[in-house]
Order: C-alpha cells, then structure tokens, then sequence
C-alpha cells in the first residue's frame, strides 16, 4: 500500500486542509476584532505561533486515531475490515467547505470596503456642521456647511508625562510623525500640525475639536521616557460622542522609535480597516534604528520650526537639523526636514550659509534624504517647490510634485506646493483648488490662508480676499494687520491708506515686529507717491533686499530698474516668491507693455527654465507678463 493512499484513507490530506482554511479564517477574524477588545499586539503574534506549531501534532494525531462510533481509537486497534473511514471524510469536507465559504464571504466585504469611495459617500450617520473657523462678510457669519467624512482624523499634541518639563516637545513630535505616516493613507483625510495643535492647552470639548477641524476622529496620548525607554499610550476617539475605539500602551529602547511608530499605524490601520475600510496593512517605518539623541534634537527642530514666525525659532530649528544629520547620517526625515527649512528660508537668515553655493546647498541636502529614502514625500514635495520658484525646471518640479502626492496623498503641505507649482505654470483654477484642499486639511493655517487669498487678489477677486482677511476669527492680530495690507496695496489706494494708519499704529505697539511692517511701511509711502521711489530704495534695502527687487519692479516707470530686479531675482534663486511673481499675474504690478517688449527682457526670459515656463503657460491661457514683440526704439 502506498504512503499517499495510506494518509488519503486516514484522512490525513483532508485534516491537513482543513486546518489550513480555519486556521487563515481565524487569523483574518481575530485580527480584524482584536482591536475592538482592545487586545495587545503579542496576543495576535501568540495566536499564530500556536496555530503553527500545533499543525504537525495534528497531522500526526490523525495518522496514528480514527474516528469510529465508539469513539477515538487507535488505528492499530481497528479493525480495517470493518473500518469505515468515509463518514469521517464526509464531515471534514463540509467543516473544509464551510470555512473556504467563511473565507470567501470575508475577502468579498474586504473588497466592497476598499471599492467604497470613502470621501464621496454619505452614511445616515453623516453630521452636518461648520467646518473650520467662522468667517464673515460684512457682519454676517457665512456657514461653511459639509457633511463630515467618517474615513477623517486629527492627531492631538501627545502629553509628556516626563519628569523634564522641557520634553514636551517630545510628544509633539511623536504626534506629528505619527500624523505624516497617516497622511499617506490615499482615502484618509488627516487634519495638519497647525490646526491639529492649536487646540494644545485649551479645555475644548473633543465634539468641538472635530467640528472645528472637520473630523470624524481624534488619536490623542501620552509620552514618557526613562533613561533609555520610552513608553507611548495612544488612544482612538469618536469626535461625535467621545467613545474610545481602541487604546494601547507601546513601550521600547529609544533607538527603536520607528519600530513603536510603526507598530502604532499598523494598529489603527487595522481599526479603521474594520470600521471604514481605509489603509489595511499600512506601514510606515523607513528605518528600524536612529541615533536617541538625533532624534531627540530632530523633535526639538519640528517644535521650533513650527513657531518659525520669529526668526530666533527659524534658525533654531534649522540648527537642531543641522546636528541631527550630524550625529546620524542615515536620519533620512531629519535630512528631509533641513532641506524643507533651506528651501523655505532666505540664506542671509541663516548663520554662515555662503550665498553662493546656497542653490546647490539645497538640492544636496534634499537628494541625499530621497537617497536615504526614495519615498520621502516630503522631500519630493520641497524640491517641487524649489523647482518652480527658485531654480526654474519645470519637468523636475512636476516630476516631484507627482510622487509627492502619490506617496502622501493626504499631506496639506503637498497640497499648498501643488497651489504654487500650478499657479506659476498658469493653472490658476486648479491651482485655488489646490489651495483650497490644503486649507481644508490644515484650517488654521495663516500663511496658507494668506497665500490663498493672496493669489485671489492677485487675480482680481479683491473683495472676497479682503472681507476674509478683515473678518478671520483664528487670524492674529499680526496677521490680520500685515496681510490685510498687503491686499489693500494689491487692490487700490484708498483701501492701502486706511489700512496704513492701523499699521503704523499697531508698530509703535509692537517692537519685534517693527522691521517686517516698517519695510511694508516705506512701500505704501512709495506706491502712493508720498515719497520717491529712489528714498525709499535708500531705507528698504537695510531691512530686506527682495523687496527692495519688488520695488524696482513695481517701479513701473523705470523699466531697466524693473528688469534689473528680475535679474536679481532669478540669480538669487528667489524670483517667484509670493510678491516676485505679480509680474506675471493679471493685477495692477503685471509687467507693462514697454517692458515686455524691451530686447532685456526677452533676454530675461531666455534664462535656463524660463523658455519652457513661456510655453507652458502659453498652453494653459495664462500670457500675463510674457514677452511681447520687441520694440525696434528700445533695440541699443
């Protein structure tokens, strides 16, 4: 008698199959509910060893009893005349059927859940609410109405509960990690630092905080560290009624802080997999180790760099960068977090930076983070930016633009660089759309606020950008006072000279903030005529050379100084800041004709980048500020 008729007849084959199908069955079950009780990872892991290990008892167990009508014997006790092993082989192939029909049933729900577009359907549990701060127009409050997508999330600044009061911004970064990893989940919509953090050391209701950020869910925890452990307690919130979904507590060695990290997403992917349908089987760590104190100085950065409005934060971030590549030079998101503060930062704002070499200071400290880590987004989404603003390609701007918002789909900065990208290639409705998404993700951030409404005036839309700025209830008074300025020198005279006498009082109340409103001082003195544009080259360019470059562009009367500033621009890799770019924009500072028809300003726009930036904004019905034909009285 041969071996495979021996184990068909004991029925070995079909307990090997029938084990195998519940086994998977139980292991897809479990995993998907141990959240809900709130099960600790080693339980799954424990779960499966098991089912591992006993596979080949089993097998043996099957080999050597039989199953008869007077119960379990062993097969050398049987009689194999009498032997009827068919009534047992009929019963395990029903209990091998009924589980391949469990399987199937359960890959099938899987599959209509991740078909399910998340964003666009609307449930009976949908809440209608205001989304965002309130905003107004002439006195009246307008209601940003909308239907809260249940696949959303913010993540709450994580408490220290260390005994060094100086590690709180050690559970900030911990959350904003954890929110970036999020963020990559292409149907989750993640609420950004700014927004999500503005509630820190406020006793707000979590109902309000998902009204206010538009989100069906809340991760908050907590943070401790110990010598060289540290343990992280993360806990998932229904913003509607505050029911806790899931909590656990993780605890490992410092330098194994992407394995928490990751064990963290793999998580809730698995609850919001079970509730929503969204990011089964996500994962996030890029690296398993990193020098503790790298990290360390890397959580310190992302706190200074999100305070970066004063400059002292600004270049105290980036110094904290600056060590953390230092100390670990694989640190692939600290290389990616220096050249986001490089692109987005002036070199005369950073100590010992050469001017010189600061273009391919930038690109260097980038390429070496994609190298580390081809799929950093957020690398890919400065060197988009850096690509259409400062060093013009436009190939290599929307080439990284792409992979940026492959690889983080959900990431508000991506968006806000999608808004730049495309409004300098002359997409503009697309580009407000962009803007738009960027602001939805992250509502209370002002310089997207300000940028947004920035480029509305910019395209004519003059009352809608100054009533949003006039009436913003999150807005500071910094904020509210300079940019509502900026729009009115946008916009006409009238609306700059009412709103010059409100800064002019809000400097001489408010020192640290005198150079930025002084130099925006000078300029209204100039745009309005009350000074010469020459006195006010005199005191500009001692607070702030680019607007001295703006000046001479705005400087409509004087082309060659207007051209001259283009020059500068482009040279010191700055030209299309958020004011360098109003030369090609339909607005009051558009480029005039006679200096679009100047010979040096087609020289201009024969630099490396600026002819393919021509044609492309030619294709997309954008022709402000482009050259014109020459006019033979201007030729030398």
């Amino acid at each position: 008698m041969s071996l495979f008729h021996e184990l068909k007849r004991r029925n070995v084959i079909r307990v090997a199959a029938a084990y195998i199908f519940i086994s998977w069955l139980l292991v897809q079950v479990i995993g998907l509910t141990a959240s809900s009780f709130e099960a600790p990872l080693w339980v799954m892991k424990m779960i499966i060893a098991l089912l591992l290990i006993g596979f080949i008892p089993t097998l043996m167990f099957s080999w050597a009893y039989e199953l008869t009508p007077e119960g379990l014997k062993k097969d050398s006790e049987v009689d194999q005349s009498n032997s009827d092993t068919t009534h047992t082989a009929k019963k395990l192939d029903i209990i091998t059927l009924m589980a391949i029909f469990g399987i199937a049933v359960l890959i099938s729900s899987q599959q209509m859940n991740q078909s399910v577009p998340i964003n666009t359907t609307k449930t009976q549990t949908d809440t209608k609410i205001q989304i965002g701060p309130s905003l107004h127009k002439n006195g009246i409050v307008v209601d940003i109405e909308t239907r809260i997508n249940p696949a959303s999330i913010a993540v709450l600044p994580f408490v220290a509960l260390s005994n060094d009061e100086s590690d709180e911004y050690f559970g900030k970064g911990i959350a904003e990690e954890l929110l970036n990893s999020l963020a990559q989940f292409p149907e989750l919509k993640v609420a950004a630092r700014t927004s999500a953090f503005s509630f820190e050391g406020k006793n707000v209701d979590l109902r309000e905080v998902g009204k206010q950020l538009g989100v069906a869910h809340v991760l908050e925890g907590s943070v401790r560290r110990s010598g060289e452990k540290i343990r992280i307690t993360a806990q998932l919130i229904r913003a509607t009624d505050g029911f806790h979904l899931w909590s656990h507590t993780f605890e490992r060695k410092l330098d194994n802080i992407f394995a928490i990290q990751d064990e963290i997403v793999r998580e809730l992917s698995r609850v919001l997999q079970l509730r929503l349908g969204v990011g089964l089987g996500q994962s996030v760590a890029k690296q398993t180790k990193v020098n503790p104190t790298a990290y360390d100085l890397y959580l310190r950065g992302l706190n200074f760099w999100a305070k970066r409005e004063k400059n002292d934060n600004r270049q105290a971030g980036i110094r904290a960068f600056q060590r953390a590549t230092e100390l670990d030079s694989n640190f692939s998101d600290a290389w990616a977090a220096l050249g986001i503060s490089y692109v987005l930062t002036d070199p005369q704002l950073i100590a010992g930076e050469n001017i010189e070499t600061w273009s391919s200071t930038k690109k260097n400290v980038l390429s070496k983070a994609l190298e580390l880590d081809p799929n950093n987004a957020r690398a890919h989404a400065a060197f988009s930016f850096l690509y259409v603003s400062q060093e013009i390609d436009i190939q290599k701007a929307q080439y990284h633009l792409d992979r940026s918002m492959q690889l983080a789909p959900n990431a508000a900065f991506a968006h806000y660089v999608k808004a730049h990208v495309l409004g300098i290639m002359g997409s503009y409705s697309i580009a407000l759309n962009a803007f738009q998404r960027a602001m939805d993700l992250d509502p209370f951030n002002e310089t997207y606020f300000r940028v947004h409404k920035q480029a509305l005036t910019a395209l004519g839309r003059n009352d809608e950008a100054l009533n949003l700025f006039d009436d913003c209830n999150f807005c500071s008074e910094r904020g509210k006072y300079f940019w509502t300025f900026e729009m009115a020198f946008l916009t006409n005279h009238d609306e700059l000279r009412k709103r010059r006498d409100d800064l002019l009082a809000f400097v001489e109340n408010d020192i640290d903030s005198s150079s930025y409103a002084g130099r925006n001082f000078i300029t209204s003195q100039a745009l309005l005529g009350e000074i010469s544009f020459e006195q006010a080259y005199e005191e500009v360019p001692k607070m702030y050379e680019r607007t001295y470059r703006f000046l001479n562009i705005a400087n409509q009367a004087d082309v060659d100084a207007g051209i001259d500033g283009l020059f500068k621009n482009y040279m010191s890799n700055n030209l299309f800041d958020d004011r360098g770019q109003l030369f090609i924009m339909p607005n009051r500072f558009e480029a005039t004709d006679s200096m679009r028809r100047h010979p040096r300003y087609h020289e201009f726009w024969s630099l490396p980048g600026m002819v393919e930036l021509a044609e492309i904004r030619l294709k997309n019905g954008a022709p402000w500020g482009l050259p014109l034909p020459i006019d033979e009285n201007n030729t030398p």
